[in-house]
């Protein structure tokens, strides 16, 4: 998998509406794109200007893009790998890096404007945990912008108790926590579909169909703290 992605620092499955072909050249872009696309969902961005968590931000390219997006805020990225935080601390020495757990991030309540999330909240143990966590961490009126999948079963360390999920229970469970669902997009054909294709080019076919044979829903979300 590192091979497949040639370095670029990203691990997501890409957003391929309008990147075409799909094919290997055009990964990086497909996961650039992916991480503007929670940028775009943010329809108050230009008010941004205090604090910015990137939870999951693996290798650091994603939360230099959103310290890019909001030059007046101050971004702070979040990952539970200390290999990780070390390699993205040395790769963009400007910005903040932390080790913690998503699901237990021991933050100040009330302290921070925005949390992306970027195709990582079905690893959390657990996913609920970690949107109970945001929800005291962000600040009323701010934002939880993130994608996320819904599989039917355990598949690649994923936690069984963020599986099983059908798309409606996902979402009473969100509204019970309190939060108000701003936008929520089924990206499936965008994201999965086309990764499947770039799977079997690349020689990880029966990986790839026995992995979406499992995903039910590729979605991207922006929740609102009342």
């Amino acid at each position: 998998m590192r091979k497949l992605y040639e370095g670029s620092n990203f691990f997501n499955v890409g957003y391929w509406k309008d990147v075409q072909p799909v094919s290997i050249p055009n990964l990086n872009a497909a996961c650039e794109a992916l991480v503007t696309a929670h940028i775009d969902l943010d329809v108050a961005r230009q008010d941004v200007s205090g604090g910015i968590l990137d939870i999951g931000c693996g290798l650091g390219v994603t939360s230099k893009m959103f310290a890019d997006a909001y030059p007046n805020a101050r971004v702070t990225g979040v990952n539970f790998s200390a290999e990780q935080v070390a390699f993205a601390s040395e790769q963009y020495p400007d910005l903040n890096f932390i080790q913690k757990d998503a699901s237990r991030l021991d933050l100040p309540s009330d302290s921070v404007e925005r949390i992306f999330c970027v195709e990582a909240a079905f690893h959390f143990n657990t996913r609920m945990d970690f949107l109970r966590e945001a929800f005291r961490i962000v600040k009323s009126g701010g934002r939880l912008i993130f994608s996320d999948v819904l599989y039917t079963r355990s598949i690649y360390g994923i936690p069984k108790e963020n599986t099983g999920l059908s798309l409606e229970e996902f979402i009473d469970q969100i509204r019970d926590i309190g939060w108000e669902i701003e936008t929520n997009l089924d990206i499936t054909e965008d994201t999965g579909a086309p990764y499947l294709d770039l799977l079997c080019e690349s020689g990880f076919e029966r990986a790839g169909r026995t992995w979406i044979k499992l995903l039910e829903h590729y979605l991207l979300l922006s929740l609102v703290k009342p």
